[in-house]
């Protein structure tokens, strides 16, 4: 049988450059990193949404090249197979988390990583007023990625570069407009190319792209 390579795969994701403006902080007793207006952004919705009564953590933050090459290897010397690894992991230059911009968010009383957190406060919480702080959910139902609904999976796009990141490569999502009342006007822009990429809906609780 004929090896299937992540290049060879059906769904279109950018390719990300590893962030290099991060900054350690440490959120309910483990270390993470994030580029700072993701952080800063992340700062403010959680204090609201302690306000509001409701529990935020991370889960994961930046994730480097490295350290995404690492998860797979260490799942192929388990012996799952490629097909299955990538089912529910990108491919290491593909990831969200490389960008420092893009955070996996749990909440006391439901399991780290598992759809079940859509049922929670938490995320009612985050879909009415995340967007307030710039944050989007990467991975809806039916995304135009094809990836598996993954709704923990949020990204940062509160500024225009931190837009651009995301956007600019991905086909069947529009540019970003100067006029995105979301988007201050810095006009930095970042270059993402793309591959196409099997991933099919089975879910796996580790290691989510």
């Amino acid at each position: 049988m004929r090896r299937r390579s992540a290049n060879k795969m059906n769904i279109h994701l950018p390719r990300f450059s590893e962030e290099n403006r991060l900054i350690d902080f440490v959120d309910e007793d483990r270390s993470f990193q994030l580029h700072p207006k993701a952080l800063d952004a992340w700062i403010k919705m959680k204090e609201a949404a302690e306000s509001d009564g409701i529990n935020l953590h991370i889960i994961s933050a930046f994730r480097s090249v490295a350290q995404q090459a690492k998860i797979i290897e260490d799942k192929k010397r388990k012996g799952i197979s490629a097909n299955k690894i990538f089912r529910v992991n990108a491919p290491p230059g593909y990831s969200e988390h490389h960008t420092g911009r893009a955070i996996d968010i749990g909440t006391q009383n439901y399991t780290d990583l598992e759809e079940e957190f859509e049922n929670s406060n938490t995320f009612c919480w985050l879909i009415t007023h995340a967007r307030q702080f710039g944050f989007r959910l990467s991975y809806p139902r039916d995304n135009p990625y094809g990836i598996a609904y993954e709704p923990w999976h949020w990204r940062y796009v509160g500024d225009r570069h931190s837009l651009e990141t995301f956007y600019k490569g991905s086909r069947g999502q529009a540019p970003p407009s100067e006029t995105d009342p979301d988007v201050s006007p810095d006009s930095e822009t970042s270059d993402s190319d793309a591959i196409k990429f099997n991933r099919p809906m089975d879910e796996d609780p580790q290691d989510r792209p």
